[in-house]
């Protein structure tokens, strides 16, 4: 071959090379370890044991199960909650592994349940006290190995079957004064409301104005004693709380890759205004995930919906690492194949539910984010 022939296709090689490198995908390691789970696990937590490795999937709501799997040796047994929660005429929200013997269970029913790991009731916690502050339990349970942390709701959202634009404002200014989250350390001690710590009252007013409205649920993280994180999809930012729920830094999260993170808030004449139909026309991107990484940084996940003129939607999803002062390390897109509504955080590894496959798990390494 042509010498001259030859350079040329070295040359096109290298830039075909290089453009790929450019789009810089977060994929998945899927030899190294799927998980196959036996029913669509719609909730999903991990634990680190002192001599364990060991995640939990569950299905609260049809199945009634919770999976625990050893990740040394790949078994799986399965906590079976249907006897229990029919006894009790209990549904539930959400769940929460304390210990090797011990799982939390959040109900609809203003209950905290606690059992071992045989489905063995052990405790049975009355919330109904909270209604003296003005709020109910919601979602959802975390334990950071000190405290319990309980997401809030507050009940002006359930007492009237219509309300106005009056009623929206007053609602809205109302549960911008409560509380998002009940902390605790000792479960004998909560009716006594001294005791308990209801942190992050008036966090909506940070990044709404009075005319706006708010309709997401509690979306808040939390990674160990020390790091606590607030994000809200109407906010571009990052709020990192200590252990006592003291600011310490408000984290500006940008993308070269995606756009508009935060901005789709949406005033109450919007909201009210059902032919414009703005709820369901606006392209939205927002914080979804948020956790330590293993060198003391922050991995956050963005998640984007466009809208497209047929009202079909397209997600993206970008994967983020941020130093420890906030500034942006790098970012990558997420494989399309791979669903992030569900994300298992295990020492630096995620583990990540399949579209269109729920009962599968696959393995994303930060090794892969470039």
């Amino acid at each position: 071959m042509n010498i001259y022939i030859m350079k040329y296709y070295l040359i096109l090689i290298l830039i075909i090379l290089s453009c790929t490198s450019e789009k810089s995908t977060f994929t998945s390691d899927v030899e190294k370890l799927s998980i196959q789970v036996p029913f669509p696990a719609d909730l999903s937590v991990s634990t680190e044991l002192i001599d364990d490795r060991v995640l939990y999937f569950a299905e609260l709501v049809t199945y009634k199960q919770i999976v625990k799997y050893d990740l040394y040796d790949n078994e799986q047994v399965t906590i079976d909650l249907n006897e229990l929660l029919d006894s009790l005429n209990y549904d539930l929200i959400d769940f929460e592994v304390v210990d090797s013997s011990e799982i939390c269970l959040l109900t609809k029913n203003e209950r905290l349940l606690f059992i071992d790991h045989q489905s063995k009731l052990l405790k049975d916690i009355d919330l109904s006290f909270l209604k003296e502050k003005g709020v109910k339990s919601y979602y959802p349970i975390e334990y950071d190995g000190n405290c319990f942390h309980l997401g809030l709701s507050s009940y002006e959202y359930s007492e009237k079957p219509t309300l106005t634009m009056e009623d929206y404002i007053e609602m809205e200014r109302l549960k911008r004064t409560k509380p998002v989250v009940l902390s605790f350390e000792n479960i004998v001690n909560l009716n006594d409301m001294e005791s308990l710590k209801f942190n992050w009252g008036n966090i909506y007013n940070r990044f709404l104005k009075k005319s706006d409205v708010s309709t997401e649920g509690n979306r808040f993280s939390l990674d160990g004693v020390e790091n606590k994180y607030f994000h809200s999809i109407y906010s571009d930012t990052l709020y990192q709380y200590n252990q006592d729920f003291k600011l310490e830094n408000a984290i500006k999260i940008k993308s070269n890759l995606v756009e508009g993170i935060g901005s789709n808030k949406l005033s109450i004449s919007e909201h009210l205004d059902a032919n414009k139909k703005v709820l369901f026309n606006k392209n939205i991107t927002y914080i979804d995930f948020v956790c330590n990484s293993s060198d003391s940084g922050i991995i956050v996940f963005l998640k984007s919906v466009l809208r497209t003129e047929n009202g079909k939607t397209q997600q993206r999803m970008v994967i983020q690492e941020y130093n420890n002062n906030g500034q942006l390390k790098n970012e990558s897109l997420l494989e399309e194949n791979l669903n992030v509504r569900n994300i298992i955080n295990f020492k630096g590894d995620f583990y990540v539910q399949e579209k269109g496959h729920k009962k599968k798990f696959v393995l994303i390494n930060l090794k892969d984010l470039k």
